[in-house]
């Protein structure tokens, strides 16, 4: 469903193309930085959930809903984004509140043709701003090439810990997850997980070598989460291309338990012939074998070679 139209808010414009909605974010000096790091996004259909409309404060805001895992940089925030940062709310005059009540339903329509639409996606459905990537932090500074991250302490304000471990490279490949917390006075970090680490594991970021540390002017939102969320598309993506684990071989099983009548040589008769075997016995010790094979406990192939080695012996 395209209206083929666009809808034009305070902080952006938003496309209705066939089969995506092209989100053009606005570039004024009240524009959060994260929306101008973005510049623009176009979000397929496949990735709506769903939409919304609210209204206060001589504003409407039309907000789309993503299903779950869709988005790298909502992953990575996990819900730390302020309103005014959120990349899939428009903001409108309080006079476009039709123009959103419509639009909020061509939004609900392309999410209504797909029937996954209210399960969490598979895969993420949206890029995240590509590499490189680089985030200075209270303690030191980050950077990510496409395949490695590495944390560089700062002299200034990098523990005494984080100066004994030295300066950090995690290739993507053990890196399992990136832990995004909101930059804040005091507070906020940016650390790795690693392959093989204990998920309960909560070292202080100040003291643990695989986190940077934020604080006032450092860690920015549209640095520091951008940062993450591109890390956690190379993740994916190794995950995508990576080969599966090696499996040991299993042995083949043994051959099913049969009767000892079907398997073993028929005895010796006094009637047999010269051979020592009795025509009759072998045939009907081929019937058995075919009545074994048809119930699915021999394999063609044995079949046949059991066949051939009673036949032989006549």
């Amino acid at each position: 469903m395209g209206m083929g139209l666009e809808l034009r808010g305070q902080n952006a414009t938003w496309f209705f193309e066939a089969g995506a909605v092209r989100v053009r974010y606005a570039t004024g000096l009240r524009v959060p930085a994260l929306l101008k790091e973005l510049k623009e996004l176009v979000v397929p259909d496949t990735a709506l959930a769903g939409a919304a409309v609210s209204a206060g404060n001589r504003k409407v805001t039309l907000q789309m809903r993503l299903r779950r895992g869709a988005c790298p940089l909502l992953e990575a925030a996990a819900g730390q984004l302020g309103e005014g940062a959120d990349p899939y709310r428009l903001v409108l005059r309080a006079d476009q509140a039709d123009l959103a009540d419509i639009y909020a339903e061509d939004l609900r329509g392309r999410a209504a043709l797909n029937p996954e639409a209210d399960r969490p996606a598979e895969r993420f459905l949206l890029p995240a701003p590509p590499p490189p990537r680089h985030v200075k932090a209270y303690d030191g500074e980050g950077v990510f090439d496409g395949s490695t991250v590495m944390f560089r302490w700062a002299w200034s304000g990098a523990s005494s810990a984080k100066w004994r471990a030295g300066d950090q490279v995690f290739p993507v490949s053990e890196i399992v997850d990136v832990e995004w917390a909101a930059p804040g006075v005091l507070s906020g970090h940016l650390r790795v997980r690693l392959r093989g680490d204990d998920p309960t594991r909560s070292e202080d970021p100040d003291q643990d070598p695989r986190a940077l540390t934020f604080g006032v002017g450092y860690g920015l939102t549209h640095e520091s989460l951008t940062f993450a969320a591109s890390v956690l598309v190379a993740i994916a993506d190794h995950r995508a291309v990576a080969p599966a684990p090696a499996v040991a071989p299993v042995p083949p099983a043994p051959p099913a338990a049969l009767p000892s009548a079907v398997l073993a040589p028929p005895p010796p008769s006094v009637s047999a012939p010269e051979s020592g075997v009795n025509p009759d016995e072998v045939i009907a010790t081929i019937r058995k074998l075919g009545e074994l094979r048809d119930a699915g406990l021999l394999s063609d192939d044995e079949f046949q070679r059991k066949k051939a080695e009673l036949l032989a012996r006549l």
